[in-house]
């Protein structure tokens, strides 16, 4: 399906205060922008998903929106998707934000960048669209939420867990 700026700019602007959930499931044709809107107007939000969506990526700043201003969200899902101006440090914020997150899927990411966000993630229980690169000794020390019952991992790379 093909999704507009405008139309999430239109969207966010008429039900934005009332929108629960936002699932654009394979679309195309929005950017950055648009979410941009969505981040600043759509703050009773609780599940943004967006997987395997192709998105014009103009800049980050979508999530630090998300971030700042909704903290009901429970899911946000943006994986397989061709983000990669993601700042580890909003992700951290948005968990920080929204104390009922329980469901994260990212784009593909070193799990060792994510130190600080599985440390304030207090209530995760499902998170995808990490990688393992490194020596096994590097990951001893990585937090893992203590409700976190799902781990998706997109990459081992080879022996790393032998």
């Amino acid at each position: 399906m093909i999704v507009e700026d405008l139309d999430l700019e239109v969207l966010a602007k008429s039900r934005g205060r009332g929108l629960q959930a936002l699932k654009l499931d394979k679309c195309s044709g929005f950017s950055t922008d648009g979410l941009l809107h969505v981040g600043r107007l759509c703050r009773q939000l609780r599940t943004l998903f967006l997987e395997e969506s192709l998105i014009i990526e103009k800049d980050g700043q979508w999530l630090h929106e998300i971030a700042i201003n909704i903290s009901f969200l429970d899911t946000l899902n943006f994986y397989m998707t061709n983000l990669v101006r993601v700042c580890f440090e909003d992700l951290e914020l948005t968990v920080r934000n929204c104390r009922y997150l329980a469901s994260v899927k990212v784009r593909d990411s070193e799990i060792l960048d994510l130190v600080g966000f599985f440390r304030a993630a207090s209530v995760l229980e499902e998170f995808c669209g990490s990688s393992v690169n490194e020596e096994p000794e590097m990951y001893a020390a990585v937090p893992f939420p203590p409700r976190l019952c799902c781990l998706g991992l997109t990459y081992i790379r080879n022996n790393k867990l032998f």
